[in-house]
């Protein structure tokens, strides 16, 4: 595997834009871990087509556990999406320089 993290320098570039790269990309590591963490247990809370233990679990209103848990599974798709996607990528090679 190529040597190719890229450093984001916060001790000599310690300004806002440095900065906000990398908490964007620190965020988003951060959300894909949850949106991770919420699908799973929602796999352990769908049995076939009935929803109604994840719609009880994360108190969500009856009728709309399908939808939410086909976004949330699409979200984790992309965000995890090493062959076509950029967002993985992105997470795998920004790296503070005191990393």
């Amino acid at each position: 595997m190529a040597n190719d993290l890229i450093k984001i320098d916060l001790d000599t570039n310690p300004g806002e834009p440095p900065r906000s790269l990398y908490n964007a990309v620190k965020f988003l590591r951060q959300a894909r871990d949850e949106i991770k963490k919420v699908r799973d247990w929602g796999l352990h809370s769908i049995s076939v087509s009935d929803y109604s233990v994840f719609e009880t679990r994360f108190g969500l209103p009856v009728g709309t556990g399908a939808s939410l848990f086909t976004l949330i599974d699409g979200t984790l798709q992309v965000l995890d999406a090493t062959s076509s996607g950029y967002a993985d990528e992105l997470m795998a090679r920004i790296a503070n320089s005191t990393t």
